[in-house]
């Protein structure tokens, strides 16, 4: 029999949460899911995680989730789409 693997805490976090929305398993390619896993207020420490594992050259120190849109400066500009503020030790 294969020892199980010790939980992390945030690991352990996503199991709870997903076990009070009665969800056995949460599928991270579907939009909704990735969304509510990493981009919900509250998940920051979950999504710094993620952020550190595929970016580990930009050494991130945190995480803050904003507004969504963001109106563009001029009139003839497009407006853009922001929902992740990170601060790295180059600031």
């Amino acid at each position: 029999m294969k020892k199980q693997q010790p939980v992390s805490e945030n690991e352990s976090r996503l199991l709870k949460m997903a076990a009070e929305l009665g969800i056995t398993f949460i599928d991270l390619k579907r939009d909704f899911a990735f969304k509510w896993t990493f981009g919900t207020q509250g998940h920051e420490d979950i999504l710094l995680l993620l952020l550190k594992g595929l970016l580990p050259e930009k050494h991130i120190k945190s995480v803050q989730l904003g507004p969504q849109e963001q109106e563009p400066d001029r009139e003839d500009a497009q407006g853009g789409i922001f929902d992740i503020y990170c601060e790295t030790d180059d600031g």
